[in-house]
């Protein structure tokens, strides 16, 4: 779920009032990175200005783009990982074989 304040100082969730206050913050907004209900991660902004619905609509836009973009690397370098290992086992196999064959061929000369 979205969180907004255009109220730093005074929202509860803000944990560091102080370093809000000495650098002049008034709003806050962090938007979850959601990909099908699966959380792959937070976008967070502070600002100076109050921030407007239209802002908060083109947050949640570029969270949206974030969100696939952070889950497409992660299931490029799974399948990155599933084709790797699945050479080493064709490696294996194949190996295997040969010896087999050599077997066979010294058996039977």
């Amino acid at each position: 779920m979205p969180h907004l304040t255009n109220n730093v100082l005074n929202n509860a969730w803000i944990s560091d009032k102080e370093w809000a206050k000495r650098e002049g913050m008034t709003a806050f907004a962090g938007y979850p990175l959601l990909v099908e209900n699966h959380l792959v991660g937070v976008m967070a902004m502070f600002a100076y200005k109050p921030i407007s619905e239209y802002r908060l609509q083109g947050m949640a836009l570029i969270a949206h783009t974030v969100a696939i973009a952070i889950e497409r690397k992660r299931a490029e370098q799974l399948l990155a990982n599933y084709n790797q290992t699945l050479e080493q086992k064709i490696e294996e196999r194949t190996h295997t074989l040969s010896q087999t064959l050599e077997n066979l061929q010294a058996t039977f000369l």
